[in-house]
């Protein structure tokens, strides 16, 4: 069913991703059973794409990955087998393969690793233009100093300040060729956003915030209810452009 949705020679989203919806195609996904609660809120926030008043985002919430991963699995055989609502089974759904994006590149002195802090306004200098005599004019010269482009530049103009993001923007840029019929799917979200410097030294917020807000993309993510309060809650131009869906435990399930 609609093999011939999305260009096959989308050179990104094979190299960052794996096509999850031509896995169930090939019935690679056997049908789950326990995930109906789930999967039907999953597919509710997804057809909230259309209404610019609504979240159309979803982020799991569980401590077990497994169950995040079933979730979305039996969502997208559901897709494939056109046993969703309307226009879900012409959607396909990509899940982001965090080994190509972070794998090893050379460097160059135009993509270094930036540290979190070096994408972000220092938070004193931000603190200190807000609580100025003449704040909004101390604040319009932050942004300027930070934001040369504009604080969200088209996504065609975002210049990323290393290889990773890069790579991330050109994925980005195939999902919004794709006009809304790939879903992003993105397990671990809080990695990208900040969360465990220790493995991961990117902060991906300023590109994800103006392709949430602008609706450029579409995204399932998912991580535990502590990553999410630790690293996505506080962030509120995140967090107010995805809609939590709390996964039961097996003991509630029973």
């Amino acid at each position: 069913m609609g093999k011939d949705i999305i260009a096959r020679d989308s050179l990104s989203l094979q190299q960052y991703g794996y096509d999850l919806t031509h896995m169930a195609w090939e019935c690679r996904i056997p049908p789950l059973r326990g995930y109906e609660a789930a999967v039907a809120r999953l597919f509710d926030i997804l057809l909230q794409w259309g209404d610019s008043r609504k979240k159309c985002n979803a982020l799991l919430l569980h401590e077990d990955e497994k169950r995040r991963w079933q979730v979305v699995m039996e969502a997208v055989r559901r897709m494939a087998a056109g046993e969703a609502p309307e226009p879900l089974p012409t959607r396909e759904v990509i899940a982001l393969n965090f080994e190509a994006l972070f794998a090893t590149v050379p460097a160059s002195p135009s993509h270094q690793q930036v540290a979190r802090s070096e994408l972000l306004v220092h938070e004193s200098e931000w603190e200190l233009a807000q609580g100025s005599a003449g704040s909004e004019e101390t604040v319009e010269q932050v942004f300027a100093k930070y934001f040369p482009k504009g604080l969200w530049p088209p996504l065609e103009d975002w210049d990323p300040p290393n290889e990773i993001l890069a790579r991330l923007h050109r994925l980005f840029l195939a999902v919004r060729q794709s006009q809304g019929r790939v879903l992003l799917f993105v397990n671990h979200f809080h990695q990208l956003l900040g969360g465990e410097p220790q493995s991961f030294s990117i902060d991906a917020a300023p590109l994800f915030k103006p392709v949430l807000a602008r609706r450029e993309i579409q995204l399932i993510a998912a991580c535990t209810p502590e990553q999410y309060r630790q690293y996505i809650e506080r962030d509120a131009a995140i967090a107010r452009r995805m809609q939590e869906v709390r996964l039961l435990s097996d003991q509630e399930l029973q």
